[in-house]
């Protein structure tokens, strides 16, 4: 009788017997290497650019204890694709007092005004570091990292300062308490004013943290505001009744204006054409003082001109459709 001896083939022999095509470890790694080489292949960071990335910040601010995280930061190439994160590591750096440069791969998490690059990762492929991008953390009382509201933009001349309906809300969403800051107001030009305004015109409004109160700092975003002349047709808002003004026929209007009365109370004022203003004719200019009386009959772009009548006074010009 014959014994069946096993064979005991090697994988490369036994594929090479059968047919079937074989990977070695070593080409194994071979492919890994090249696959991480292609994926990164003209990837030079120095071309690219490091981006912020978080709708839950104040723009490049953060309020200390709500970030950053690394996720925040991506990378884009000059086609606006984004960057693998595995080919680069991101390195924050700021300054001392002493002008003293601290570079880091720690997400920092102390107040302060940071700077963040990034660089390729050694064996990635990559190559470079990028432009730096900059972001501050703010302590939670500080007033820079808080929202101003305001009621109304138009408020109404009463010839006595305004009393603005302001809120100042917090990063947490509580309104703070308004013994705490003081409003700042400057004209249209920015120019600070040393009091609350009285005339009629457009303003910026911030809120200002008062020292021993446990806050600090100001906004940083200006609400806009005007002070209204109820009585003067040129502050209301109109708008036409037709969607087309056809040559020669008479359009309408309506108008209203909604602003804070000398008591802070919401009112809405409506005009009525033929009571309260009229219309005085129509030119193809907005800075023209000459007007013709009957509507427009020739195609192209022509201004209405109403003037206040009766407890109204003033004049607007509104283009028409």
């Amino acid at each position: 009788m014959r014994k069946t001896v096993p064979v005991v083939l090697s994988t490369v022999l036994a594929a090479s017997i059968l047919g079937t095509p074989v990977v070695t470890s070593a080409q194994t790694q071979d492919v890994k290497a090249e696959t991480a080489q292609n994926d990164s292949e003209q990837i030079n960071l120095s071309n690219c650019r490091i981006s912020f990335n978080n709708s839950l910040s104040y723009g490049n601010q953060y309020i200390k204890g709500k970030g950053p995280k690394t996720t925040d930061f991506e990378v884009h190439n000059g086609s606006g694709e984004k960057v693998d994160p595995k080919l680069y590591s991101l390195v924050f750096f700021t300054y001392t007092n002493h002008g003293e440069r601290k570079e880091t791969d720690k997400v920092p998490t102390a107040a302060g005004e940071y700077y963040v690059y990034a660089k390729a990762n050694k064996d990635s492929g990559a190559t470079g570091i990028t432009g730096y991008w900059i972001f501050r953390i703010l302590e939670e009382n500080d007033l820079e990292g808080m929202s101003l509201h305001v009621a109304n933009s138009s408020i109404a001349y009463t010839g006595k300062p305004i009393a603005l309906n302001a809120t100042l809300i917090d990063s947490n969403g509580n309104q703070v308490d308004k013994s705490c800051y003081m409003l700042s107001y400057s004209d249209k030009n920015w120019n600070k004013l040393d009091s609350v305004p009285v005339e009629c015109g457009e303003y910026h409004v911030n809120a200002k943290a008062i020292a021993g109160t446990g806050y600090t700092g100001q906004t940083n975003i200006y609400y806009t505001i005007n002070i209204v002349d109820t009585t003067d047709i040129s502050f209301f808002n109109f708008y036409i009744n037709q969607s087309a003004v056809i040559g020669g026929t008479e359009p309408t209007f309506r108008s209203s204006l909604y602003c804070l009365g000398e008591n802070g109370e919401s009112v809405t004022i409506d005009l009525k054409q033929g009571i309260d203003y009229n219309v005085l004719g129509y030119c193809s200019d907005s800075e023209s003082t000459s007007y013709q009386p009957e509507p427009p009959t020739d195609p192209g772009d022509y201004y209405a001109v109403l003037q206040g009548a009766g407890s109204y006074k003033g004049t607007k010009k509104f283009i028409l459709p």
